[in-house]
């Protein structure tokens, strides 16, 4: 359904799952993730909703993903940006820290957020197709 796009289809199926596995964490990624990928609306205000509420660093990343997702690049800055400090390893934070430098014309910090997102990616395989893309410069 994913790969499809079919985001609506996938959240209602990812809601079913997790209310016969609430407490599979990857349950929860997937649907965090399907309703940041789909349109805005009621499922991602109230997907908003709850990850304010979630202080750990997969909330923060959610979060601040989906703040630059709909459009509030400086407060998807502040949360992401905390996700960095507390994990400095993951090039998907450092990634969509550059998305939204670039989008707020914070070009410096966009590149430095793009090489720190290149570091943490290392020789890791799965990381290939996020280093293509980081590969290219943002613009200036």
């Amino acid at each position: 359904l994913l790969l499809a796009g079919r985001y609506d289809e996938a959240t209602k199926t990812l809601f079913q799952a997790l209310k016969l596995y609430p407490g599979d964490p990857e349950v929860r990624f997937w649907l965090a993730t399907t309703i940041s990928m789909g349109s805005p609306g009621p499922e991602q205000d109230k997907l908003l909703e709850v990850l304010k509420e979630q202080k750990g660093p997969p909330g923060l990343l959610f979060f601040g993903s989906l703040l630059g997702s709909r459009g509030d690049a400086a407060g998807a800055v502040t949360v992401l940006e905390a996700y960095v400090r507390v994990k400095p390893q993951d090039p998907i934070g450092w990634a969509n820290l550059r998305k939204v430098y670039t989008a707020l014309g914070r070009h410096e910090e966009a590149e430095r957020a793009r090489r720190n997102a290149l570091k943490a990616c290392g020789n890791d395989p799965g990381y290939a197709p996020l280093r293509r893309e980081l590969m290219e410069r943002p613009p200036p």
